[in-house]
């Protein structure tokens, strides 16, 4: 039988996009933790002086 190229050239660009979305992606939810850390310690702060 034919075997089609892995991936086929039509699909390459959409692999490519979707393996750097998943990368950027879980970049983003790292940097959003640590940004939901320091909000967290902002309210906290803001509480205290309220």
């Amino acid at each position: 039988g034919h075997v089609p190229p892995d991936p086929p050239p039509k699909l390459r660009p959409c692999f490519m996009v979707m393996k750097l979305g998943y990368a950027a992606l879980m970049e983003g939810f790292i940097l959003h933790l640590n940004g939901a850390h320091l909000v967290i310690k902002m309210l906290l702060f803001l509480n205290k002086r309220i």
